[in-house]
C-alpha cells in the first residue's frame, strides 16, 4: 500500500476552509480505484493542514494525486497561500 500526504499552509483563521476542502475531497477519493482510507489533520495555531490518504497501489495513489492536484492548488493559491506539498510513502504495517 501507499500513502499520499498533502501538506497545506492556509493560515490560522482558515480551519473551516480546510474542513470544506476535506469534505469535498473525501467523496472523490472514495470513488477512485484503490482507495483504502483517509484522515485529515490540522494545527490551528500554525494554520497547517495535512491530508493523508492510503491507496492499494502506487499507481492508484499517483492517479489520485493527479486528479486532485489542480483543484486543491486552485483553492489554496486562491487564498494567497503557497501551493501544497505532496509526498508519496510506502506503507508498512507492523506484524505485531
Amino acid at each position: 500500500m501507499y500513502a499520499l500526504m498533502s501538506t497545506y499552509s492556509i493560515g490560522s483563521k482558515n480551519r473551516s476552509t480546510a474542513e470544506q476542502m476535506a469534505d469535498q475531497a473525501h467523496p472523490v477519493f472514495k470513488s477512485m480505484k484503490g482507495f483504502v482510507s483517509a484522515i485529515d489533520l490540522g494545527d490551528d495555531t500554525a494554520g497547517d493542514s495535512i491530508s493523508l490518504s492510503v491507496w492499494k497501489s502506487k499507481e492508484d495513489a499517483e492517479a489520485a494525486r493527479a486528479a486532485m492536484a489542480a483543484r486543491m492548488n486552485q483553492v489554496v493559491t486562491g487564498m494567497g497561500k503557497a501551493s501544497p506539498t505532496r509526498r508519496l510513502f510506502d506503507v508498512y504495517e507492523p506484524k505485531a
